[in-house]
């Protein structure tokens, strides 16, 4: 069996355990509240669905998937979601496809994003202040396409960190989404010299900005309305 989809079903570690060679497996609508760590014993999977199941999380566990090309999380109508990603998410070197999507600003993101080279959709990135969730991590997937929403932006240091995530020379980015906290209670943040530095390729279809605080709008966005 090279593919098996188990819906609105309990999974347990033993079922898992039996399927070793599988290339696909579908867990829509599952009920367990966690997927088991033997997962990771499927070191063949390439596609892993985990859409609109209650799972809240993920186990270590299924960074030994060294073969993952897709990992698909829709959220489950109650909009329970995953917490968080497992902390070893940058060992999935073979992932092109990441369809998760929280809608929570302070979600963290995992440290090292950067080494996942193959990927090619990620639907947000929560900039955060540790080595390892800077824009930089950005900078690094010259392959990113599609959608992408980037919050957190007021942790970023002025159009240098924001030139960190390479926009200009990800053609394939179709949709962007720029987002600074509603409020900053810090201060000093420049905003007008980030989104400056966040210049997107000329190829960009949509760009959506919100809670922006600088008095002006950089050049190449004033160039975009007048060139559409």
């Amino acid at each position: 069996v090279s593919s098996l989809i188990l819906l609105e079903s309990h999974i347990s570690g033993d079922i898992l355990s039996n399927f070793r060679y599988l290339h696909v497996l579908k867990l829509s609508w599952v009920t367990s509240e966690v997927l088991p760590s033997s997962i990771g014993k499927l070191i063949h999977l390439r596609f892993l669905d985990l859409s609109y199941s209650r799972i809240e999380a993920l186990p270590e566990s299924i960074c030994k998937l060294y073969n993952l090309q897709t990992l698909t999380f829709d959220e489950y109508p109650d909009k329970r979601t995953l917490k968080q990603l497992p902390k070893g998410m940058r060992k999935l070197v073979n992932l092109r496809h990441l369809r998760f999507f929280a809608s929570d600003g302070q979600f963290q993101m995992p440290k090292g994003m950067r080494q996942l080279t193959c990927l090619q959709t990620l639907q947000f990135f929560n900039v955060g202040k540790d080595n390892g969730r800077t824009l930089e991590e950005l900078g690094c997937l010259k392959n990113l396409r599609g959608r992408l929403q980037i919050r957190n932006l007021e942790l970023v240091n002025g159009k240098e960190g924001a030139q960190q995530a390479d926009l200009l020379q990800k053609p394939k980015m179709r949709h962007l989404g720029f987002e600074w906290c509603s409020v900053n209670a810090e201060g000093g943040y420049d905003d007008e010299h980030v989104l400056e530095g966040l210049q997107p390729h000329p190829n960009l279809q949509s760009l959506h900005i919100n809670n922006y605080n600088g008095g002006k709008f950089p050049r190449w966005l004033m160039n975009m309305a007048i060139y559409r």
